[in-house]
C-alpha cells in the first residue's frame, strides 16, 4: 500500500514539476488555457495528477482559476507586481544587513563563483535569458540565516520567477542585472551595508520598468 502510494505521490510530482516548467520556460504562455483532457494527451498521463497539479500551481499563484471557465496561466496585473516588489525590496534589504553580519567569506565565494561561471558562459553564447542554476537574490536570502525571512521570501519566488520569464528580461536586461549583482556582493564583501542597501534597491527598482506583460485573457 505503501509502495503504491509512493507511486501515486511521485506521478502527481511529476505532472506538477513538468507543468511549472513549461509555464516558466514560456511555452505555456500568460493566458493559456489549462485543459485536463489535452494536457494528459500531451503529457502521457491521467487527468487526476493533472488535475491535482493544476490545483497546487494556482496556490503557487502561476495559475488563475475561474469558475465555469478554467484555468489559465496567470498574468499579473501592475498593482500585484508593484504590490510583489514591495515585499520583495523589504525583505531583500533586511537580508542584505543581516548577510553582512552573518555570511562567511567561503559562503560569499560560493555566489561570486557561480556568478563568474554564469558570465563565461554566456560570453560564448548569444545572449538570452534563462532561468540561472543559482538564484543570486534567493542565496543571499539563504544567507540571512532567518528562518522566517527566507520562508516569507520563499512564498514570493515563483511568482517573481514568473514576473521575470513574462518582463523583457528575455532582451539585455538581465545582462545589466548580472552586473549590478557583482557590484552588490563586491559591497557586501567589503562591509559597506549603506551602499549595499541602496545599489540593491535601485537593482530592484530597476527591474520594474522592464515589465512588458501580455493582457490576460479572462
Amino acid at each position: 500500500m505503501a509502495k503504491k502510494f509512493g507511486a501515486v505521490l511521485e506521478i502527481e510530482n511529476t505532472a506538477y514539476r513538468i507543468i511549472k516548467d513549461k509555464i516558466l520556460n514560456f511555452d505555456y504562455r500568460p493566458g493559456f488555457q489549462l485543459k485536463e483532457i489535452p494536457l494528459s494527451k500531451e503529457l502521457n498521463l491521467t487527468r487526476t495528477p493533472i488535475r491535482k497539479a493544476i490545483v497546487q500551481l494556482a496556490n503557487d499563484g502561476l495559475v488563475k482559476t475561474y469558475p465555469h471557465r478554467g484555468a489559465f496561466v496567470a498574468t499579473l496585473s501592475d498593482n500585484e507586481v508593484e504590490e510583489i516588489f514591495e515585499v520583495r525590496e523589504a525583505l531583500e534589504v533586511k537580508a542584505a544587513s543581516l548577510v553582512i553580519r552573518r555570511a562567511s567569506r567561503e559562503e560569499l565565494d560560493h555566489i561570486r563563483s557561480a556568478l563568474k561561471k554564469r558570465e563565461a558562459s554566456l560570453s560564448r553564447t548569444k545572449p538570452k535569458y534563462v532561468i540561472p542554476e543559482i538564484d543570486f537574490h534567493q542565496e543571499l536570502i539563504k544567507l540571512s540565516k532567518n528562518s522566517i525571512l527566507i520562508s516569507m521570501w520563499m512564498g514570493l519566488h515563483t511568482k517573481l520567477q514568473l514576473i521575470r520569464i513574462q518582463s523583457s528580461m528575455r532582451g539585455r536586461r538581465f545582462l545589466e542585472a548580472m552586473k549590478e549583482h557583482g557590484t552588490i556582493l563586491s559591497c557586501i564583501y567589503e562591509n559597506r551595508p549603506a551602499e549595499t542597501e541602496a545599489l540593491l534597491r535601485a537593482h530592484i527598482q530597476n527591474a520594474k520598468p522592464d515589465l512588458h506583460r501580455p493582457a490576460p485573457k479572462e
